[in-house]
């Protein structure tokens, strides 16, 4: 992961019954405002970059983040495409 990126642990249900669970890591950032405004650092201080989130499986991602997140504020979930792969030919 890139510097900055804090690694969260988390233990995941299985995605079939009588499977065994299994364990993967949130890659969590706090988001850093580029330009300076009267309400900068309150969206800074309140956005976190979240990546490897869960994304298929029992689970829906956006479920999974807010209900993960919920106990510290209101939680939007926006979905960015990884810009390697969208750069690379399918």
């Amino acid at each position: 992961m890139t510097a900055g990126h804090i690694p969260i642990r988390i233990a995941l249900p299985p995605p079939i019954p009588g499977a065994p669970s299994f364990t993967t890591f949130l890659y969590v950032k706090e988001h850093i405002a580029k330009h300076k405004g009267s309400n900068a650092s309150d969206v800074s201080s309140s956005t976190l970059f979240v990546a490897n989130a869960p994304a298929n499986g029992p689970i829906r991602r956006n479920l999974f983040l807010q209900s993960f997140f919920q106990r510290y504020g209101n939680v939007v979930v926006t979905v960015a495409q990884d810009p390697q792969k969208a750069a690379s030919p399918s």
